[in-house]
């Protein structure tokens, strides 16, 4: 079951569901479709509106997420998740199954993933260049829940051959791809870093100040900064 959501923003905490949709595959294709949208009780942002074409119009008449939520349930029901960052649209709707007294207990699978591992040259691997690289052709309706949901299916069908040619034939064994090849590894985003202090010298003197800095991980760091730091050096350890 592939699926993609809409919100208002990106924490599952603050910001709200605005539309989910996703289609049920069986056997290689597409049998059922869910489309929805949801009435987030706010105002829709700007940006949001721009990225995705929704306007509070047309969320206006929709079905709050005490009404939607329950449906959808029961149509993920027993299902496997796939989604392309999918991280971030499971978190959504664990965090609203909790809020309403739903389970949830589903296992998920990242095309974003699957892309980086047969594609570890792709500088992007964002839903519609990843679609493009397989089918050849733009994606119609990008940032609209129904249609990312449809080409995220036909992303994951196409991967489904290059798995079976790495022998994966089951869903635990996917995760030992996680070994990323050594190509991927450049093109890989930073998700945090983690800083040693040495002893107390300097406290109280600007952050950046005896940080050593890891290649590609802060490129917003001045020239500037990183000379008044003194140590600041990049891929080296200075300790």
């Amino acid at each position: 079951m592939s699926f993609d959501l809409e919100t208002t923003g990106f924490s599952p905490l603050k910001n709200r569901i605005i539309e989910i949709g996703a289609v049920k595959i069986r056997q290689g294709k597409i049998v059922d479709r869910f489309s929805e949208f949801v009435n987030p009780k706010v105002p829709i942002p700007f940006r949001i509106r721009q990225l995705t074409s929704i306007t509070d119009e047309m969320v206006m008449d929709a079905g709050t997420r005490q009404e939607i939520l329950p449906r959808f349930a029961e149509f993920i029901r027993g299902s496997v998740l796939v989604g392309h960052n999918v991280s971030f649209d499971v978190s959504f709707i664990k965090q609203n199954f909790k809020d309403l007294g739903i389970a949830f207990d589903y296992t998920s699978v990242d095309t974003v993933g699957l892309s980086r591992v047969f594609f570890p040259t792709q500088a992007r691997h964002t839903l519609n260049v990843v679609y493009k690289t397989i089918t050849g052709h733009e994606m119609e309706g990008h940032h609209r829940a129904v249609n990312d949901a449809e080409c995220t299916a036909e992303i994951f069908l196409a991967f489904l051959p290059m798995l079976a040619e790495k022998k994966i034939e089951k869903l635990g064994q996917i995760n030992g791809l996680n070994d990323a090849p050594e190509k991927a590894v450049k093109h890989l985003r930073p998700h945090h870093c983690i800083l040693l202090a040495k002893n107390t010298k300097g406290e109280g003197e600007p952050l950046y100040a005896g940080i050593e800095v890891t290649s590609g991980l802060f490129p917003q760091i001045s020239a500037r900064t990183q000379k008044r730091a003194g140590k600041v050096q990049r891929g080296t350890d200075r300790r």
